[in-house]
């Protein structure tokens, strides 16, 4: 009788007899079982034989607890249970680990007869990973959106304390006292240190952008490596030898989190152990289509039995509880969206390699502006600047740092727009992009409606915390940008430049 079934796609006599029904229960694309009081499969009905994932004569006529996992099982039977007493339905999720991955299934109870009881089985395998994914990229987002957060937070404080030591700095630096001077620059080099890894952060901190723009592979993989430096060191020895690359075509921030997540892979695979014995590789090479990118480990390497499924949604070599298995998954829809290539390799005798292709930027290389042979206006001590940011502190290193020019500050939006309406006449506007009550961006839009020329001679100062409206803002102004915490010696080249171009 069970060799007979495995031809079948149906045994459900009892619910098919009439042609209408059998016609119905054709067109459904559920699986049904019927389950007897005792809790032995007794009938079937299948669309195909393959979604039944095991022969019918491995279950029909056998209890539950011999063909379903522990859990499944009980659950089934609490159901089947149930539903004879007072004829409620019951829904019971399940996921099964099979050959081809995690599978995920609803079964729905209803009342077939006294003594048993039909399940309509649902396979909810894409609606469970497409839902993942959302909540992923959710939590992405709001990773992001922390880092900016972060980064903006810390990068006000940073600018004012590296403004002020270098200033001090420059005043000592006549004096010639050279102890205190290296005290100064030891000081400086470490906040410059914190500066740097903060920096790092607006790789990551814009996720979910779709626009194409010229992206620096080797200075996100410098970040990355900033980012994970303290796990590298204890796991392996780092060997990279960087080559100059042409920019790629993609955003930096989803670049970011594809080689994050490579990096961290590779570090995961390695046991804790010696360091000297291991070793995480990051090779770069390009030709004239595309660059390449490899990430190499001398870890465990990717079971056999994965191979290229380890790029498949919740597919992981790692250990229960060790990962989510969506990371690969998450950087292949990143490359090919991006219209790059990624694959994954065991390497002899140990270890793995994923090789990533990413397609060059083909937009016009634009024209290096004019540097006037390096000369910058020699010393237009006549020309008004408006210093324009929320933070005190900031406001006034900057204009600290101006000293010789006319450096007028004002603590916000509103009292800078107050000033220009009132008369007062500027050469040049150093601005916060983002400040309560009026933003820069806000003050930038009410001065070039009644002022284009003045709105032309403006400079944004950030320290990263960028909306989607800031992020669009600043692309279609196209207005030069210090990223804080800046430098003395680029904020004074900066508006040398600036009141040089205006003066032309």
């Amino acid at each position: 009788m069970h060799e007979d079934n495995d031809s079948k796609t149906s045994t459900l006599g009892r619910l098919g007899a009439e042609p209408r029904i059998r016609g119905i229960l054709a067109a459904l694309p559920d699986l049904m079982f019927v389950v007897s009081r005792d809790l032995v499969f007794e009938e079937y009905q299948a669309p195909e034989l393959e979604q039944l994932l095991m022969p019918p004569s491995d279950f029909v006529g056998k209890r539950v607890d011999e063909v379903l996992p522990p859990d499944v099982a009980s659950r089934v039977n609490d159901a089947v249970l149930g539903t004879l007493a007072d004829g409620e339905r019951r829904t019971v999720p399940y996921a099964l680990d099979l050959p081809d991955g995690r599978q995920w299934f609803e079964a729905i109870s209803g009342l077939c007869d006294q003594d048993s009881v039909l399940f309509v089985v649902r396979d909810r395998t894409r609606q469970v990973l497409t839902e993942e994914r959302l909540r992923m990229n959710d939590r992405m987002a709001s990773l992001g959106t922390l880092a900016s957060a972060v980064a903006h937070e810390i990068n006000n404080p940073l600018t004012y304390v590296l403004g002020n030591l270098d200033f001090i700095r420059e005043t000592l630096e006549p004096a010639g006292d050279q102890e205190l001077l290296g005290a100064f620059s030891d000081a400086v080099h470490g906040l410059e240190q914190v500066a740097a890894l903060v920096g790092d952060l607006r790789v990551f901190s814009h996720p979910g952008r779709t626009e194409f723009t010229a992206v620096d592979l080797n200075h996100v993989v410098d970040a990355t490596i900033r980012i994970a430096k303290g796990a590298l060191d204890r796991c392996a020895v780092l060997v990279r030898e960087p080559q100059e690359l042409p920019p790629i075509a993609g955003n930096a921030s989803q670049v970011g989190q594809v080689v994050l997540n490579l990096v961290t892979n590779a570090i995961d695979a390695i046991e804790s152990g010696s360091t000297a014995d291991n070793e995480i590789r990051i090779d770069t090479c390009h030709d004239d289509k595309k660059v390449v990118l490899t990430v190499s480990d001398t870890g465990a390497g990717i079971p056999a039995e994965l191979g290229e499924r380890i790029f498949d949604p919740f597919v992981t070599s790692k250990a229960a509880g060790s990962g989510t298995g969506l990371g690969l998954s998450i950087c292949r829809s990143i490359v090919v969206s991006l219209g790059g290539t990624i694959r994954a390799e065991r390497r002899s005798p140990r270890g793995t390699a994923v090789t990533v292709t990413f397609a060059l930027h083909n937009a016009e290389p634009r024209e290096a502006p004019d540097s006037h042979s390096g000369r910058l206006p020699s010393e237009p001590r006549d020309a008004r600047i408006l210093v324009v940011d929320d933070d005190d502190r900031v406001a006034q290193v900057t204009a600290r740092a101006l000293r010789g020019y006319d450096v007028e500050v004002a603590p916000d939006g509103r009292a800078a727009l107050e000033r220009i309406r009132g008369g007062q006449v500027f050469d040049l506007v150093l601005c916060d992009l983002m400040m309560p009550g009026m933003t820069g961006m806000e003050l930038f839009r009410a001065i070039a409606d009644t002022d284009p020329e003045l709105a032309e001679r403006f400079v944004f100062m950030t320290g990263a915390a960028f909306s989607a409206d800031a992020r669009s803002f600043v692309e279609s102004t196209a207005r030069p940008m210090l990223h804080k915490p800046f430098a003395l010696s680029a904020l004074r080249t900066t508006v040398a430049e600036q009141l040089h171009a205006s003066r032309e």
